[in-house]
């Protein structure tokens, strides 16, 4: 699995950086394992004083760095069309993505280029073959 330094992370720095290493996350690997279930967000949240939406950003943004090539900047153009997990980059036409993002970065200029119709494929294709790392529903007990 590709992993950055925590501090690292679009959204991060190194305030936020430093509350996560006290509580053993250095990287965005040991991020997006305590960041499975939305009650380990919650709990994680609570420990780094966020809130859990932005937690669950900040661990969208690692989950879909687990792809080559898709680091912060791209993470956060992908965002920007929508794709903010890896289940809706597996969802999405390379072309039609291509066409989104061009426009969004002409608009917004989160990167300094954005990914070829042909790059993108390359990055569904290797979100098929991904474990899920995120869940997104609380579990009700007792049915």
């Amino acid at each position: 699995m590709k992993t950055v330094p925590i501090e690292q992370l679009s959204g991060v720095g190194p305030v936020l950086g430093a509350r996560f290493r006290e509580h053993g996350i250095a990287d965005t690997k040991s991020l997006l394992l305590e960041c499975r279930t939305p009650e380990n967000r919650s709990r994680l949240a609570g420990l780094v004083a966020i809130s859990t939406d932005h937690l669950l950003k900040l661990a969208n943004r690692a989950d879909l760095m687990r792809i080559s090539s898709i680091g912060t900047q791209h993470a956060e153009l992908l965002e920007s069309a929508g794709v903010d997990t890896v289940r809706e980059l597996n969802r999405r036409s390379a072309v039609s993505l291509h066409k989104l993002l061009v426009s969004l970065n002409n608009e917004k200029r989160l990167c300094r280029r954005v990914p070829s119709a042909r790059k993108i494929l390359t990055w569904i294709e290797k979100s098929e073959a991904l474990p899920v790392m995120l869940h997104y529903r609380i579990k009700k007990s007792g049915r």
